[in-house]
């Protein structure tokens, strides 16, 4: 093949999967023969697939592995968007620009037009029933993504989207040691709507009514005294920081390893009174009751808050955002008593239905708290040498609350509140024997057998109630 190049000094660089790469420096040259060299480290790289692991020379189905180094390269506020750009086949989306928001990801597209498209995710070996959100970059050792059909047969149906294998540090043995990060980044808005000051739009309403064939609406002095205005879009934007901050301590014995770790995470959202905090703790323990017997239990606590603003809705006012963009830079937020503006009724030139953005900010709430356990206990028993034995249950519980308040103060409203909880369930039980030969260096034999039992409970109530006297009992 031929490459053009202007530099003649440039340098070219080959790469290939199984191969190191080469740079070599052009100099002039017009023909170039390169070879390359079998990157035996790469391949011997163990690679966790299923209910086992391989060697990356060994395997056949298409499998991408992130390490925990490229998971926490950049400032991400959860793992799926940390895989973001990192395995190829995978497209990672946010729902919305919210702190907190759902995040879909697809493995090489969709498969189905009306059914779930998104992929199993399994963390330490146990199905996880969502996305995991809850999980602090900094605990991931690794991530696997299984594509195709060959790597995630033994999920079943539930590996139809692909498979997320997510494999969270472990302890090691030797000299304890403690990991400290931190970071701090700025969220905001590259640039303002760039909209009419006050001067400008009265002068545009005044252009109005003269093709409406009627009088002005304001005066020489009253548009003179109208200035800049007022700018909404700096009241509902602002600039947000997010903060991260994680703590692991790592190490242990020839008999005992243990692994701890636990983080804030906090994100402050570009709409004002929007933000998600998290706070995550996870243990990891390995203990070795003989040279046959050793017991491995993690264990994950995870709390979540959400305060979110509804930015969706209209584009004429009905929506904070479309309100913040569409009021009237020669209206402003408080009456002389300070009570709301009623936007749509100060001028007969602007929506009839535009809302207040300061009133809609203030007046109106939505709350989403979480409670995340998973837990998950294995026993793993070698009888005879390749034989291995495993037993293992776990368990994942979410607890979720979510509160949703429209005070009286809210322009046509007499109070409204919501309360939703939802508490979802999931008992796993799973045992497996697992045969492992290798002969004569070259030649591997291996048979897995077991038993999976997987139970969900979810449980839900809801309540909202309306007409209220006053607001002293909005908690």
């Amino acid at each position: 093949f031929s490459i053009e190049t202007s530099d003649e000094n440039a340098t070219l660089v080959v790469s290939y999967i199984g191969f190191a790469t080469k740079e070599v420096a052009i100099n002039g040259q017009t023909t170039i023969q390169v070879t390359l060299i079998e990157d035996a480290a790469g391949l011997d790289e163990v690679v966790v697939i299923g209910y086992g692991k391989v060697k990356k020379s060994d395997l056949t189905g298409s499998v991408a592995q992130i390490g925990s180094e490229e998971v926490t390269a950049f400032p991400a506020t959860n793992i799926m968007q940390a895989m973001q750009g990192r395995a190829a086949g995978v497209q990672v989306n946010q729902s919305t620009g919210a702190p907190g928001a759902g995040v879909s990801v697809r493995i090489r597209g969709s498969n189905s037009v009306q059914g779930n498209n998104e992929p199993l995710y399994v963390i330490d070996g146990f199905p996880y029933s969502g996305s995991p959100t809850n999980l602090n970059n900094s605990d991931i050792e690794s991530i696997e993504v299984l594509k195709d059909a060959s790597a995630t047969a033994i999920y079943g149906s539930r590996g139809a989207n692909g498979v997320v294998m997510i494999t969270t540090k472990q302890g090691r043995s030797g000299v304890t040691k403690v990991d400290y990060e931190s970071s701090y980044t700025v969220q905001k808005l590259r640039s303002k709507l760039d909209l009419l000051n006050g001067r400008e739009y009265a002068l545009l309403a005044n252009i109005q009514a003269e093709n409406d064939d009627i009088d002005p609406y304001f005066s020489q002095e009253e548009i003179n005294s109208f200035g800049e205005g007022f700018d909404w879009q700096d009241f509902v934007f602002r600039e947000a920081p997010i903060t991260s901050h994680a703590l692991s301590v790592n190490g242990g014995n020839e008999k005992t390893r243990f692994s701890l770790g636990g983080s804030v995470f906090g994100q402050q959202g570009i709409v004002s009174g929007s933000d998600y905090n998290r706070y995550s703790f996870r243990i990891n323990l390995e203990h070795e009751l003989s040279n046959k017997v050793r017991i491995n239990w993690s264990n994950s606590l995870s709390y979540l808050n959400t305060k979110r603003q509804d930015s969706g809705g209209g584009a004429r006012g009905t929506s904070l955002i479309g309100a913040a963009i569409s009021a009237a830079p020669i209206s402003s937020p408080f009456n002389d008593d300070g009570s709301y503006r009623v936007l749509a009724n100060e001028y007969p030139f602007v929506a009839p239905d535009i809302v207040n953005p300061i009133n809609f900010l203030n007046e109106q709430s939505t709350e989403i708290k979480a409670n995340i356990v998973l837990s998950n206990v294995a026993v793993v028993y070698n009888p005879i040498a390749d034989l291995t034995v495993r037993i293992s249950g776990g368990i994942e519980n979410r607890d979720e609350r979510n509160d949703t308040y429209v005070g009286l103060g809210f322009f046509n409203s007499n109070g409204r509140a919501q309360v939703s909880t939802n508490q979802s369930r999931s008992l796993l039980s799973e045992n497996t024997i697992n045969y492992e030969k290798i002969f004569n260096d070259k030649h591997r034999i291996s048979a897995l057998a077991g038993f999976t039992y997987q139970d969900f409970i979810n449980t839900s109530l809801a309540a909202s109630g309306t007409g209220f006297l006053d607001d002293v009992f909005e908690t």
